[in-house]
């Protein structure tokens, strides 16, 4: 990849703001882990999806920090390595562990009452991207 962080990259979130949460907390979870203009779509009555979309291998400067922050680069690794399908990575965080400014990778459904994030990256070298986001600079 190259320095200046736009290569053919697309870097896409989606996270669920259920009835009993605040809006705001829910952006203020997703921006501490990924940049990016954050919209809200209606997806029904009283009910949200925050959607973050960019082009820029930047927006996931804080995710890169915090995986080595935590001293979680070879776990980390292991588990986006393991979601790679063509040139598609989806992996799914942690809301609330977000808020608090860390991350834990989480299953779809079942695992958090509130719903994770859902993140999608896409390139044609999903590799580089992966190496990046764990390693030590």
């Amino acid at each position: 990849m190259t320095d200046s962080g736009s290569d053919n990259i697309i870097v896409e979130a989606v996270v669920e703001v259920r009835p009993s949460e605040d809006i705001e907390k829910v952006k203020k979870a997703l921006s501490k882990v990924i940049t990016g203009p954050i919209d809200v779509v209606e997806t029904g009555q009283n009910r949200f999806d925050l959607h973050l979309q960019s082009n820029q291998r930047s927006s996931l400067e804080k995710l890169k920090m915090i995986i080595q922050r935590d001293r979680i680069r070879t776990a980390a690794r292991a588990v986006l390595n393991r979601h790679i399908e063509g040139e598609t990575l989806e992996v799914y965080l942690n809301k609330q562990v977000a808020y608090a400014g860390h991350v834990s990778f989480s299953q779809p459904e079942g695992e958090s009452p509130l719903g994770p994030i859902r993140l999608v990256i896409r390139s044609s070298n999903l590799n580089n991207v992966v190496n990046w986001l764990t390693s030590g600079s």
